[in-house]
């Protein structure tokens, strides 16, 4: 019997199993058989994911998993729990993500242009190589974490708070931060051409 590896078992636990033991007995069967390579993994972490969207459900629950190559487009995230999540090459564009729990999550090569990402909590992320452009993170939080060679031109940040944040080779050219703080945070070779920053505190 082959072995199941970590990323597997984490798939395999945020499945939610609509055809319940039936659903359960025909995978393991179908694991045996033809091992992990011929299954099709991905039904395991994006149909669940695009279910719950598509049906309302506005608290999407994803600790830990891995999102990879999905499109999100406009779709409604409000609340939706993102711990710890790998979200790579996503195209969240539009995607209502206010509320969010984006606490130790992975971003990579995903886009979240004119996302809605107001009152967003966000400790101990990595960003990278990712686009933001005209997102509206309006009275958010980022702490601890590291955001580098990503487009944030145009952003609305007003009234956000960061606190120990790296941001190095990206653009916040055109971004709103107006009464905004950046505390104990590091900025390197980054763009603010035309951004308005009226009455932020650097410190």
């Amino acid at each position: 019997i082959p072995d199941l590896n970590d990323k597997l078992l984490k798939r395999i636990n945020h499945h939610k199993w609509p055809g319940n033991v039936r659903e359960l007995q025909n995978f393991v069967r179908r694991y045996i058989l033809l091992g992990e390579k011929e299954i099709d993994l991905p039904y395991l972490q994006t149909e669940n994911l695009i279910n719950s969207i598509d049906s309302n459900q506005y608290c999407y629950h994803a600790k830990s998993l891995d999102l990879e190559n999905i499109d999100l487009k406009n779709k409604n995230l409000t609340g939706a729990v993102l711990t710890g999540a790998e979200i790579i090459q996503v195209d969240l564009s539009g995607a209502n993500l206010e509320d969010a729990d984006l606490n130790f999550t992975t971003i990579t090569d995903s886009k979240f242009v004119k996302a809605r990402m107001t009152n967003t909590r966000m400790v101990s992320a990595q960003i990278s190589n990712s686009d933001f452009t005209g997102a509206r993170i309006n009275n958010s939080r980022a702490s601890r974490s590291q955001i580098s060679d990503s487009n944030l031109s145009g952003i609305r940040a007003a009234k956000s708070h960061f606190y120990e944040v790296s941001v190095r080779n990206s653009s916040f050219q055109g971004a709103a931060l107006e009464e905004s703080s950046f505390e104990d945070s590091r900025l390197d070779s980054v763009n603010l051409e035309s951004a308005k920053l009226g009455k932020s505190v650097f410190r």
